[in-house]
């Protein structure tokens, strides 16, 4: 196995893996019985899994094209700072 293979799959994992956190998220958001456990959901699983698509994409475009992105890594840092304080507000309110 070269090294682009091991990378495409790596990027495989990341990418369906932030899918699969995403789908969760919108389950719990239809199936869980109160606000708290769907703001919860919401909040966690839809930032994992923004941030496992964000960080597939930084290493497709860093191994592959050879292009290191310093907005898909400001991204990275911007969601996972903001989105659980954000969450966490807007329940407490």
């Amino acid at each position: 196995m070269n090294e682009n293979a091991a990378v495409e799959a790596v990027v495989l994992f990341l990418t369906l893996s932030g899918a699969a956190f995403s789908l969760l998220s919108a389950l719990g958001v239809i199936r869980l019985p109160d606000v708290y456990t769907r703001a919860h959901a919401t909040t966690k699983s839809a930032t994992l899994g923004i941030l496992c698509i964000l960080l597939g994409a930084f290493v497709h475009f860093a191994f592959v094209h050879q292009i290191f992105s310093v907005r898909l890594l400001l991204g990275i840092v911007f969601v996972f700072l903001t989105a659980p304080v954000a969450g966490h507000l807007v329940i407490r309110s």
